[in-house]
């Protein structure tokens, strides 16, 4: 099979080495490898075009409205603290370069002596660097996603060329970085009455900034137990979900509908004030949801202290109430419908094979 060559630009790189760098950095995003072993490879191939004694590719989350270094080398952690925090607000040169529009500096570029200012005289020169820059990193649709941050050897390096090419593959970097671009949009659509919070798959809880439902640490934490449940069970009733896509949940007589929306980072938590469908009422939503995590009656009556009898009472109810001939149909409508307790799956789902 004849070899795929990218072509590229040779009046804009001019060199041979440029030319290679950039079609091998574009081969590996082609690739599709795991997203820190694809940067670490492309950073292989920045270093041929730029060497470095440290840096920070930095990732920002519109969630938390925060910055989070994700691939670093050289730096301490006092440093990439800084950099990810007030490096972005008080470096003059940062904010310079946002001012002027430019999406890169280095110490020579600026329109002042950068040795002198405090991010250099506290942070760079007392770590041994005398030289460095940033770049402001954008997607390809021209969306803020993070930094690249490099510190050198000597103030002429990074060189504008350098930087430049760098300017030019941030789309590709991008498309590593900008891991929240699901949440983000799924955030642009909530309607009103709804909040939302993240959990990453670590299990960690980030609050959306602007969304003052989360006081409800009890909702937050049973989100956490079922995300953790639903990695260790194979699949939900008939539909073979780890975790219902959306379920219900019960807060001073107040019913909450509760969505999992699945991000390529974790899941997008989002609930609001709702009712039960096809005028179910609380008991008939209960029965439905222990029926649907595969109780028989007698085990539903159990759970809710109730006689099989009255359970099998309740069951004819729903099915007329939502057109249903079976439990297998119960189980269906439950599902698809939100009538899933979120309290019921996290404690009855756990190692449940079904």
């Amino acid at each position: 099979m004849k070899a795929y060559a990218m072509q590229v630009d040779k009046t804009r790189y001019t060199s041979a080495t440029q030319r290679r760098i950039m079609s091998n950095i574009v081969s590996i995003a082609a690739e599709n490898s795991p997203r820190k072993e694809a940067l670490s490879a492309i950073f292989e191939e920045l270093q041929l075009l730029c060497p470095c004694a440290a840096f920070s590719l930095s990732i920002y989350d519109p969630i938390g409205r925060r910055h989070r270094s994700i691939l670093s080398q050289g730096y301490s952690k006092k440093n990439l603290d800084y950099l990810d925090n007030s490096y972005l607000f008080v470096d003059p040169a940062y904010q310079w370069m946002k001012r002027s529009g430019k999406p890169f500096f280095n110490w020579e570029s600026t329109e002042f002596d950068y040795t002198q200012t405090g991010s250099a005289q506290n942070f760079w020169i007392p770590s041994g660097f005398r030289g460095g820059s940033s770049n402001y990193l954008t997607s390809r649709k021209n969306l803020y996603v993070g930094n690249l941050h490099i510190s050198t050897e000597s103030p002429k390096y990074p060189s504008m060329e350098a930087l430049q090419i760098i300017d030019d593959i941030s789309p590709v970097l991008s498309a590593f970085l900008d891991a929240w671009q699901e949440p983000r949009a799924f955030l642009d659509e909530l309607k009103p009455g709804e909040c939302a919070f993240f959990l990453d798959y670590n299990g960690d809880m980030r609050a959306v900034t602007d969304c003052h439902c989360c006081e409800m640490n009890d909702l937050h934490e049973m989100a956490k137990s079922a995300v953790s449940a639903g990695g260790r069970c194979r699949g939900l009733g008939v539909l073979n979900q780890r975790i219902p896509t959306s379920c219900w949940y019960a807060r001073d007589e107040i019913i909450h509908a509760v969505n999992f929306r699945n991000c390529s980072q974790g899941i997008l938590v989002v609930h609001k004030a709702s009712d039960f469908p096809k005028g179910l009422t609380r008991r008939q939503a209960e029965v439905c949801s222990l029926l649907s995590l595969g109780m028989t009656s007698h085990q539903a009556a159990e759970a809710l202290e109730l006689s099989t009898r009255t359970i099998d009472s309740h069951v004819e109810h729903i099915f007329d109430k939502i057109g249903a001939s079976n439990r297998i149909e119960l189980a269906y409508f439950s599902i698809t419908e939100g009538l899933v307790n979120l309290g019921d799956f996290t404690k009855y789902a756990r190692g449940r094979v079904f």
